[in-house]
C-alpha cells in the first residue's frame, strides 16, 4: 500500500498582514491542494490521509468549502481519509463538514467518529483508527478509545490523531489534545500519522519510526523555514514502510538581511533580486547602514520599489538605516557658528560617528520639541 499523508494545509487562511500578496497567498493553499491530488494521482497512491487542519476554520465559505471537495474528488487511486483538526473541528454547531459531506465523493470518508475504519471496500487490508477533534482546544487527548478496542493483526493498523506530542511539539498550555509516546504506544497499531506542527518529524523518517508529522504543505509566514512537506508513504506485504519528503508549496517566506553603505551596495542588491527567482518569495527584508543623502532618497525613490517588483511580497524593517550626516547636510540645517554646527563639525572632523550621531539625534530631538 502507498499512500499520501499530509495535513494543517489550512484552506482559507487570510494573511491580512500582506497587503497586495494576500489574494494570491490564499489562492496558493488551493493551487497546492490540487497539486497534492495530481501527485498522489500520479505516483499510484492507494489512498490519501489528511490528518486534520485542512481548513482553517469552522466558518468558512461553501463555495470554497466545495472548491476544495472538487479538487479532492480528482483522486483515482481509492479512499481520501480526512481527519477533523483542532482548526476545523467536528461539532453539531457548524456547517463545515455538511458542506463538504454536500460535496464529497463516495470515496471520501470523513473521519467523524471514534470507531475504527475498515478499508476491505476499497481492496485495502488496512483499519484507520482515528481521533477527531470536536473543539479547538482541549487538555485531552482522543486516542484513548483504541487501547479498549478489539484490533485486528492480520490487518495493516494506522491510527489517525490531531494535537501535540510531548518532547516534539511545543505545547506550554497543554490545550492542543496533548499525547504522549506512552499513549501512542497501543499494541496492534503499526504506525501513527500525526496533524498539528507544521514541521516534518522525524526531520529523516525511516523504515523504524512509527509516528510521523507530515509538516505543512503550503508555508504560512516567517516562522516556516521550509518550503512545504507532505510525505509519501509505502507499505509492503510484511508490514516494512519506507517514507519520503516531497516538497509541493509554491510560495516560500525568507527572512533577509542587508547592509547599505554606498551606491554599489543598493545596486548590486537589486541586480541580485533581479537576477534569481523571487516571484514566489515573501520577503522580510532587514537594512542597516548608512548612506549619503543623495543616496539615500534615491534607494526608497527609485531602487527599492523596484526591488519589490521582483518578489510576491517585500516588507521592509529600515529603522536601522541611517542617512549619512555630511558637512553640507549640516549647513542646512544648523546655521555656521552655533553650538549645534560647531560640536557636529569637530566630532565630523575627528571622524567619531558614534559621537557624531549621538549628539546629531539629541540635537534633533530638541529642536522638534521646540
Amino acid at each position: 500500500m502507498k499512500l499520501l499523508h499530509f495535513s494543517d494545509l489550512h484552506l482559507g487562511l487570510q494573511f491580512k498582514n500582506y497587503g497586495s500578496a494576500a489574494k494570491d497567498l490564499q489562492m496558493a493553499r488551493y493551487e497546492t491542494l490540487e497539486r497534492l491530488i495530481t501527485l498522489a494521482n500520479e505516483k499510484g497512491c492507494d489512498a490519501i490521509i489528511i490528518a486534520g487542519d485542512l481548513f482553517d476554520r469552522v466558518k468558512m465559505k461553501k463555495a470554497d468549502v466545495l472548491g476544495a471537495i472538487k479538487s479532492i474528488n480528482k483522486f483515482t487511486g481509492g479512499p481520501v481519509i480526512i481527519l477533523p483538526g483542532n482548526h476545523d473541528f467536528i461539532s453539531n454547531d457548524n456547517d463545515l463538514w455538511r458542506y463538504v459531506e454536500g460535496g464529497k465523493n463516495e470515496h471520501v470518508i470523513i473521519l467523524a467518529e471514534k470507531k475504527p475504519y475498515d478499508l476491505e471496500n476499497y481492496d485495502l487490508n488496512v483499519c484507520i483508527y482515528p481521533a477527531p477533534c470536536s473543539a479547538k482546544h482541549s487538555s485531552e487527548n482522543e486516542v484513548g478509545w483504541i487501547e479498549e478496542t478489539d484490533i485486528k493483526n492480520e490487518k495493516l493498523n494506522i491510527g489517525v490523531a490531531h494535537g501535540s506530542l510531548q518532547g516534539v511539539a511545543p505545547d506550554l498550555n497543554d490545550e492542543h489534545f496533548p499525547m504522549t509516546r506512552e499513549e501512542l504506544s497501543v499494541p496492534g497499531i503499526d504506525t501513527w500519522l500525526l496533524g498539528h506542527i507544521h514541521i516534518p518529524w522525524p526531520d529523516i523518517p525511516s523504515a523504524n519510526d512509527n509516528i510521523f508529522y507530515s509538516g505543512i504543505p503550503e508555508p504560512e509566514d516567517m516562522n516556516c523555514k521550509h518550503k512545504g512537506s507532505a510525505l509519501i508513504i509505502e507499505f509492503d506485504d510484511n508490514r516494512e514502510k519506507s517514507v519520503e519528503i516531497i516538497v509541493p508549496g509554491q510560495n516560500y517566506f525568507e527572512r533577509k538581511s542587508l547592509v547599505l553603505e554606498s551606491s554599489e551596495d543598493m545596486d548590486d542588491f537589486a541586480e541580485v533580486t533581479q537576477s534569481e527567482d523571487y516571484q514566489n518569495c515573501v520577503c522580510k527584508l532587514t537594512v542597516t547602514g548608512s548612506l549619503d543623502p543623495d543616496d539615500y532618497v534615491r534607494w526608497y525613490n527609485e531602487v527599492l520599489p523596484e526591488i519589490k517588483k521582483s518578489f510576491l511580497y517585500l516588507k521592509t524593517e529600515d529603522s536601522g538605516l541611517r542617512q549619512k550626516i555630511t558637512k553640507e547636510r549640516l549647513d542646512g540645517i544648523y546655521p555656521e557658528g552655533s553650538f549645534p554646527h560647531k560640536l557636529l563639525s569637530d566630532f565630523l572632523k575627528d571622524n567619531d560617528q558614534q559621537a557624531l550621531e549621538t549628539a546629531f539625534d539629541l540635537f534633533k530631538d530638541i529642536k522638534d520639541e521646540n
